[in-house]
């Protein structure tokens, strides 16, 4: 939406611009707003900016002469590339939504028959479907999912280095390793990751 109201801010300047071609006859002579002040002229640009990225076309404002024409042309070209993307990211935005809320629900719709089948506890069920339900919250926050995939893609050297730099961090904030000497921490992060990379 931030990137729809920045463009109808500049197709508005545009807009606006395209009376200096012909000031004989432009779309402001002719829709009687050349008189009106700069604010009110921009309104009316930013009308006609959003009513042309939409491609809704009232029909009450158009091109007047033949440079308005080639101005307006190249101006819904743009608009229709913009709009595609947006209406691409929203379609892809909702994907994602949808994806992710039938992952929970199936994750908990498999526990569900789990526990069933096993005669878990409601006390003990309900504990584990909220640990579930938590689980994909903070998945869909911090996509863990997307980090994995990155950091598997990198070589073996650069994905320890990367780590270890990121346990020296952690460890900076614990004030029970901030007293350890910096040698120690380096050990201690470089023990850490070789568990994480090597767990057996």
């Amino acid at each position: 939406f931030v990137t729809n109201f920045t463009v109808a801010h500049f197709l508005s300047l545009a807009l606006n611009s395209m009376p200096k071609l012909n000031q004989d006859r432009n779309w402001l002579v002719v829709s009687n707003r050349a008189n009106e002040c700069w604010q009110t002229k921009y309104l009316w640009g930013y009308y006609w900016a959003t009513t042309i990225m939409l491609t809704v076309g009232f029909g009450d404002m158009a091109a007047t002469n033949l440079e308005e024409a080639v101005c307006l042309t190249f101006i819904e070209m743009v608009s229709c590339i913009i709009l595609a993307y947006n209406i691409n990211n929203v379609g892809r935005l909702i994907t994602n939504l949808k994806d992710h809320t039938m992952e929970k629900v199936n994750s908990m719709k498999t526990f569900q028959e789990m526990a069933k089948e096993n005669k878990i506890e409601v006390e003990f069920e309900n504990k584990i479907n909220n640990h579930i339900e938590e689980n994909h919250e903070v998945n869909s926050k911090l996509n863990f999912k997307g980090q994995d995939t990155l950091l598997n893609s990198l070589p073996t050297s650069l994905r320890k280095q990367y780590m270890k730099r990121v346990c020296r961090n952690l460890f900076g904030h614990l004030h029970f390793i901030k007293d350890l000497t910096k040698k120690a921490q380096h050990s201690l992060a470089e023990n850490f990751v070789r568990q994480m990379l090597h767990p057996d």
